[in-house]
């Protein structure tokens, strides 16, 4: 035996080591143990952890991106087409001559109208023509009455004057208040040159 302090060689069955004193009980009970978990060791199944295979991923390789080329579509060309003009076509207006219709109210002159616008107008002039002198006055008063009548008729029969007997109407009314006047005055002195005739 070995002193398990200093290594010194033991007798059998001391207790005790003769070089460094340390017990040898303690000793050969560290051995008895030993020699008891060695033979627990032997009598024991040996049971061996089982070594599971992990298995060993790989790490997928990164693809490479794929990068695919634009397309670009061409566009079309629109097509213009070229526009036809037409010459416009004229037509030419047809300009209808406008007829003038007599208004119905219009009087139509006639002979026997010019007759009696001339009758009255000569009617006019004689009784001026007379009333302008003292001694034929009378005579004044006779033709304007006769034209002022003329002229009354005229004015019914046909609803208006003409120039020719609106003037005989104005001349023949002229000539008999002419003449009236002058009648009277040539009545006042005939009879004044009697009145002095007869006190003489």
């Amino acid at each position: 035996m070995i002193c398990s302090n200093c290594g010194a060689e033991l007798a059998d069955g001391a207790k005790f080591c003769g070089v460094c004193g340390t017990p040898v009980v303690m000793e050969a009970a560290s051995r008895a143990a030993e020699n008891v978990q060695a033979a627990a060791a032997d009598a024991a199944p040996a049971f061996e952890a089982p070594v599971f295979d992990t298995p060993v991923q790989e790490a997928p390789a990164p693809e490479a991106p794929v990068f695919t080329a634009p397309v670009f579509e061409t566009p079309q060309q629109p097509t213009y087409q070229q526009p036809v003009y037409q010459e416009p076509v004229y037509q030419q207006p047809t300009y209808q001559q406008p007829t003038y219709q007599v208004p119905n109210d219009t009087p139509v002159v006639d002979e026997q109208e010019r007759a009696s616008a001339k009758s009255v107008l000569t009617m006019g002039i004689l009784s001026v023509a007379f009333a302008a002198f003292f001694y034929t006055a009378i005579l004044g008063v006779i033709f304007g009455a006769i034209g002022l009548g003329k002229a009354k008729a005229y004015a019914a029969q046909y609803q208006t004057f003409s120039p020719k007997a609106r003037i005989g109407k104005y001349l023949s009314l002229g000539g008999l208040i002419a003449g009236i006047i002058f009648a009277v005055i040539v009545f006042i002195i005939i009879v004044g040159a009697i009145i002095a005739a007869m006190n003489s």
